[in-house]
């Protein structure tokens, strides 16, 4: 079955640049996650649910240490 949601569309579609901006991300955040250490700020709270799949409907605030 064709898909017309998501970002980047679906089916004939497709974004064209889909792929990239997926790589992108992925580079993004591997390099977050090597440059800093989050931790949760003081105070906040974080109550996940079980859904399709892991989401924190109304965020969670962090707090970035540089790592040395």
């Amino acid at each position: 079955m064709l898909s017309a949601g998501g970002a980047f569309g679906g089916g004939p579609r497709l974004c064209m640049g889909a792929s990239l901006a997926k790589l992108a991300l992925v580079l993004v955040i591997a390099t977050v996650a090597r440059r800093y250490r989050l931790t949760l700020a003081p105070g906040a709270k974080v109550s996940p649910f079980a859904a399709a799949s892991f989401l924190i409907p109304q965020g969670v605030r962090l707090v970035p240490t540089a790592r040395t």
